[in-house]
């Protein structure tokens, strides 16, 4: 219901943007223990590795109306799928998020800074 009175979508349209953002997050979830260093063979004595390392604090504005083109209709995609998108891969690879709302449309952002902070993830690494 929150979506819905966040940005006027229908309650029906708002409860599969919440199930494609959780299925978003799940599956960045699932890149967590996927995103390794490796070593490459080198000549002779080298030894050749690649680490891998937050690139830091990620800037994220999310837009309060977005229109993307699928095949050939065109969509609205919510702030919340919008936000997941964005959220899951840097959460993944470690970064800190800064995320900006649409002052439109900030109450589905505050909602889930709120279960994030609940959750087990830190607010260092999430701010709004």
């Amino acid at each position: 219901k929150l979506e819905t009175l966040n940005n006027g979508k229908s309650i029906g349209d708002s409860k599969g943007d919440i199930f494609a953002s959780a299925d978003c997050l799940e599956y960045y979830a699932g890149w967590v223990d996927k995103i390794t260093g490796e070593t490459i063979p080198g000549a002779h004595d080298q030894v050749i590795y690649t680490r891998h390392e937050p690139i830091g604090v990620c800037g994220q504005i999310i837009p309060w109306s977005v229109a993307i083109l699928n095949f050939i209709e065109i969509k609205y995609v919510s702030f919340i799928l919008m936000m997941t998108w964005k959220l899951g891969p840097a959460l993944a690879c470690g970064n800190v998020i800064i995320l900006k709302p649409a002052e439109q449309t900030p109450l589905t952002a505050l909602y889930c800074a709120a279960l994030i902070k609940e959750a087990i993830l830190s607010m260092v690494l999430f701010k709004i």
